[in-house]
């Protein structure tokens, strides 16, 4: 099938800022001191509801899971060091790292799809992704060729 109609996107895509990768959500605005230590304020992971960063904490969160409220970068798990109930990484992080922001992939009201545009699997995805289940599509045009007369000859032939 084709797409009938244009489609476009009816909220952004990602719908809220979410960790690109597993690792700590922080505020890093205003914290000084090299290697910082925070305590563990909670856990987040793809499908949760948000929560609230507690000031001068850490938050546990996994790739895809959505940024806690107050939380402005994400440590990748790599480059911090998880000891008890805290967490311990050098400044050389930048703030805003490894976030996916609202409407970075998709903005709200753009044009996902044109019309003539068949309609595949990762169409499927990207509809699916933004909650849009259904589309207008039409059946592809069927063209035939019908040739008649002597002048024609068959492929070889002079």
């Amino acid at each position: 099938r084709v797409l009938a109609a244009t489609i476009e996107a009816p909220r952004p895509l990602p719908a809220f800022n979410q960790a690109a990768m597993d690792g700590y959500a922080v505020r890093l605005s205003g914290e000084t001191g090299v290697p910082l230590v925070l305590p563990l304020s909670g856990r987040t992971r793809a499908g949760d509801k948000p929560d609230l960063l507690t000031p001068g904490t850490a938050h546990r969160v996994m790739t895809g899971a959505p940024l806690p409220d107050g939380a402005d970068t994400v440590v990748m798990q790599e480059h911090a060091t998880c000891r008890g109930d805290h967490v311990q990484f050098g400044l050389d992080v930048e703030a805003g790292c490894h976030i996916r922001r609202v409407g970075e992939d998709v903005a709200k009201g753009t044009a996902i799809l044109r019309p003539g545009r068949v309609i595949g699997w990762t169409e499927v995805a990207l509809l699916s992704a933004l909650g849009i289940a259904t589309v207008s599509v039409a059946r592809p045009l069927q063209v035939a060729v019908l040739a008649t007369g002597s002048e024609l000859r068959n492929a070889g032939e002079p």
